[in-house]
């Protein structure tokens, strides 16, 4: 084999070389949009988890005033029947 048979079997096992990590870096860059597009998916249940949990506290609240409310009713209904 000569020179120039040696260099384009060089040549061309590194454009192969070249060619495989063009192919590992398209598919890392896809894994990555991927993630990225997992991310965006994730914050968006953690802003409605924050959401419901807000709403939740509300309610509480509100239930614990209605509470209050019906127990002051039931100790006026209580000092009015005695």
């Amino acid at each position: 084999m000569n020179r120039k048979e040696k260099l384009r079997i060089n040549i061309q096992e590194k454009q192969e070389a070249m060619q495989r990590i063009v192919d590992t870096m398209d598919e890392e860059a896809q894994t990555l949009a991927s993630l990225a597009a997992k991310a965006d998916e994730v914050d968006s249940h953690v802003i409605n988890i924050a959401r419901l949990e807000e709403s939740h506290a509300k309610v509480e609240t509100e239930l614990e005033a209605l509470q209050d409310l019906e127990e002051a009713k039931d100790l006026e209904e209580e000092k009015d029947t005695t």
